[in-house]
């Protein structure tokens, strides 16, 4: 039992501390929100994160694009950041209904690059009671586009496109083993001189 104290609570200890640090950065919320219908484009996209995004060299490494449904990618002003909020107007005059996406690529405060993206729709929304009508019609022939554009953003910005699991999670396992080896390695050493 006090082997288990020496070895296993320190090794505990470690974990508990490195686990917040390891946590990344999330979207809070956006403007147009996620999953919404929404009559027409806000004159501008907000993307608002958890922690403050990290600039390097007064470079805009933290960004986002907005694409229509076929998949076009829109015109933006300058995208501003201020602290964990990036914004930016839309510049588009002619905007269509149909399915839109917001992909962001962002560097979180740790460091780590987080990739995300936010799908809307343009245009009236049908409900599930209501009969058939115009543009449940209207809607139907988009819906390759759709897809296919849901599909190449997808494949564009996918969160765990960084190869095989141990290039991804390198930096977690070395929070682990590294400090079980200093455990380890402290143990035997105590063992020793306690022995001799």
């Amino acid at each position: 039992m006090n082997i288990f104290f020496k070895i296993f609570a320190p090794l505990f200890l470690c974990l508990v501390l490195a686990s917040p640090v390891s946590a990344h950065t999330s979207l809070l919320e956006s403007n147009p929100q996620r999953d919404s219908t929404i009559e027409k484009m806000p004159k501008e996209i907000v993307l608002v994160f958890g922690e403050d995004l990290l600039t390097i060299n007064d470079s805009m490494n933290n960004y986002f694009e907005v694409f229509d449904s076929t998949n076009a990618k829109m015109s933006l002003s300058e995208i501003t950041l201020d602290g964990a909020k990036l914004s930016a107007r839309v510049l588009n005059d002619q905007i269509k209904s149909g399915r839109y996406s917001i992909s962001y690529r962002v560097v979180a405060g740790d460091g780590h690059v987080v990739k995300g993206n936010v799908k809307f729709t343009i245009g009236q929304k049908i409900l599930n009671s209501a009969p058939p009508s115009v543009n449940l019609i209207e809607s139907t022939p988009t819906a390759p586009v759709s897809k296919k554009a849901e599909l190449l953003v997808n494949e564009n910005f996918d969160n765990h496109n960084h190869g095989n699991f141990v290039t991804h999670h390198l930096e977690h396992i070395l929070m682990v083993v590294i400090p079980l080896i200093i455990i380890m390695a402290w143990y035997f050493v105590r063992r020793k001189y306690t022995d001799s």
